[in-house]
């Protein structure tokens, strides 16, 4: 998730980020989710270490918007529940 985060435009985190507090769709979690535009910026790379082939990233870059935030998704839900909580705390 991190490097195709890295791959989004503004527009295109926003919309996954959306995405993500529907996903969750509990209030008390989603208000605490930090605003601004500090919570859009890119993420280090090095604190998730995780490889991958390159085309990922190709093939992210080329979907529309409404592919993007799918393809956000899928893999957020995909995700072991500890794993999505350290998704959650990394915005709040």
């Amino acid at each position: 998730l991190v490097q195709l985060w890295n791959t989004a435009n503004q527009e295109e985190r926003v919309a996954s980020l959306r995405k993500l507090i529907d996903i969750i769709d509990d209030v008390k979690i989603s208000n605490r989710i930090k605003g601004g535009q500090e919570i859009l910026k890119d993420l280090d790379p090095y604190y998730y270490p995780v490889h991958f082939p390159r085309t990922w990233n190709e093939t992210f870059s080329a979907l529309p918007v409404e592919g993007k935030t799918e393809v956000f998704e899928k893999l957020f839900k995909a995700l072991p529940q500890a794993e999505q909580n350290a998704v959650m705390g990394s915005l709040m």
